[in-house]
């Protein structure tokens, strides 16, 4: 009984070793560069689009001309456009995958959009200029592809493992974006009084977006070319399974298999990479070549019996 405890005590001690471990701040350390790249493309992609509708009825009000009333109905477009294409978006990219060019089009659309904000005349007799609902729908465009495209791309290069850790990381990043870009737009726009110039600021920001998803296009290739495959996790998983099949087998073997399978192995080898030994006076007989193959044939089903078990 004594030894039961001891041995339920010391199990105890080394699953709270591990839970430890795997709150550890070690784990930034596995974090890849794609991965880090990644995440500055969704903080950016979410600053450009949530600060700037905390003051998108003011801003309609001044540069299109538009009542209170008017305004908050015009950003609704913004929210309600998500709700139809987003599901049409996820449908499309889980069909064809290139998840990186996807990206390239999310950080175009919210230039576009930035850019009209910046650049729609405002009329000058105060009639409303109605044409702000495009640079709104498209807003709404951007978002939904964000929430398609770039978020999902997190579970793709990251272990499981350190999941939650990652995407910590995109929240923190997130929530920093989101308490300094409105100070940096609110006093641009204090010192200049135009409106205009806020859309260009943040314009600006989907420039540097866009610098991010080249990179990571274009110069972190080997790194991100998962995220173009159909379905990555297939393709993650087959590459976790293999790197740790050999380990797998091996630990579930007794010392004395264990030496069983290593010779089996290496005696395959030697039948397929080691030809037979033939005296220059005489030739090799089809019946040992016959041989030699069934035995090729008989140690590679034993070792496949041991894999199976």
């Amino acid at each position: 009984m004594e030894k039961e405890e001891g041995e339920e005590d010391e199990e105890e001690q080394e699953k709270q070793e591990e839970s430890k471990e795997e709150i550890s701040l070690k784990d930034l350390k596995q974090l890849s560069g794609t991965v880090w790249i990644l995440l500055m493309i969704c903080t950016f992609s979410l600053c450009i689009f949530i600060p700037f509708l905390d003051n998108a009825n003011s801003f309609c009000q001044e540069r299109f001309n538009l009542s209170n009333i008017s305004a908050g109905r015009a950003i609704i477009i913004t929210y309600l456009t998500p709700i139809f294409v987003s599901p049409f978006i996820g449908y499309v990219v889980d069909k064809v995958g290139y998840r990186r060019r996807w990206m390239i089009l999310t950080s175009l659309l919210f230039i576009l959009s930035h850019l009209l904000f910046a650049i729609i005349p405002t009329p000058e007799d105060g009639s409303p200029q109605y044409a702000a609902v495009v640079p709104l729908f498209l807003l709404g465009v951007s978002y939904a592809f964000y929430s398609c495209v770039m978020i999902p791309c997190v579970q793709y290069l990251v272990e499981q493992r350190i999941m939650g850790t990652a995407f910590g990381l995109m929240g923190l990043f997130e929530s920093i974006g989101a308490c300094i870009f409105p100070l940096v737009s609110s006093q641009i726009y204090n010192t200049n009084g135009d409106y205009r110039q806020v859309g260009f600021f943040y314009m600006g920001i989907g420039c540097v977006n866009l610098i991010f998803v080249l990179t990571l296009y274009f110069v972190d290739k080997k790194g991100s070319e998962v995220l173009d495959k159909i379905n990555p996790l297939e393709d993650k998983s087959d590459k976790e399974s293999s790197s740790t099949s050999d380990d797998s087998v091996a630990s579930d073997l007794t010392d004395e298999d264990e030496r069983e399978y290593i010779e089996m192995k290496s005696n395959i080898n030697s039948l397929k990479l080691q030809p037979l030994e033939t005296n220059s006076d005489t030739k090799s007989e089809p019946g040992d070549i016959k041989m030699q193959r069934s035995l090729s044939f008989e140690y590679s089903m034993q070792v496949t019996k041991i894999d199976n078990q």
